[in-house]
């Protein structure tokens, strides 16, 4: 499969890059305003949306190009496994439209609100599993909604410390899910609720929510 190294190596070892350093960042004991701050604009940059590079090779492709370098796993329709490395994805330009992304692990990544319309002309995504994404609001899970209503059958939402009951409106609108997740979202001000408003309006949704259970 013909490669585009010189694309393919700069940007998986400057997300890498940024990555890396955001993290430490944001974990610092004691991190100034300014690290914060420039960190923050220098991630922003990393989601924005290309859309050359979509036309160029697709919504799927791009999808996964902006996931793989914000630190998630994807898995594409036709695989058993996760792909976490960006050097290993498809680069040929004859496979525009060959790949389909079907399943996202977004666990820890540096993914924002704005980056999520990504997902645009992605018709085939079942699963997506978001845990420890601080920067994350009911914005980016929304937007993800909307353009996943058809196809998203599994998703899981936990330990997002911004995420909380503005979300409950874009669930409902997930006509084929099956399976929803969610717990440990301090924003999220009454789980049994919450809980209690998504069973009524997904009856055949299976729902696990600890949280509200307590």
């Amino acid at each position: 499969m013909a490669q585009s190294q010189g694309f393919s190596t700069s940007a998986s070892d400057a997300s890498m890059l940024v990555k890396a350093i955001f993290k430490n960042a944001l974990q610092a004991k004691q991190p100034t305003f300014q690290n914060r701050q420039f960190w923050m604009i220098l991630n922003s940059a990393l989601n924005n949306l290309d859309l050359t590079r979509i036309e160029a090779v697709g919504a799927d492709r791009s999808c996964a190009e902006w996931l793989v370098k914000c630190g998630a796993k994807i898995r594409w329709s036709n695989q058993s496994s996760f792909q976490v490395d960006f050097n290993e994805l498809p680069m040929d330009a004859s496979s525009k439209g060959s790949y389909r992304l079907e399943e996202v692990n977004a666990d820890n990544t540096v993914a924002m609100p704005h980056g999520f319309e990504h997902f645009k002309g992605c018709e085939y995504v079942k699963k997506v599993r978001i845990h420890n994404c601080n920067v994350l609001n009911h914005t980016a899970i929304c937007t993800m909604t909307k353009y996943l209503k058809k196809s998203l059958e599994h998703l899981e939402i936990t330990s997002c410390v911004q995420i909380g009951e503005p979300i409950l409106p874009c669930l409902v609108q997930l006509q084929s899910l099956k399976h929803l997740v969610l717990g440990d979202l301090p924003d999220m001000k009454d789980a049994k609720k919450s809980l209690s408003q998504l069973k009524e309006a997904l009856p055949d949704c299976k729902i696990v929510y600890p949280d509200a259970e307590q």
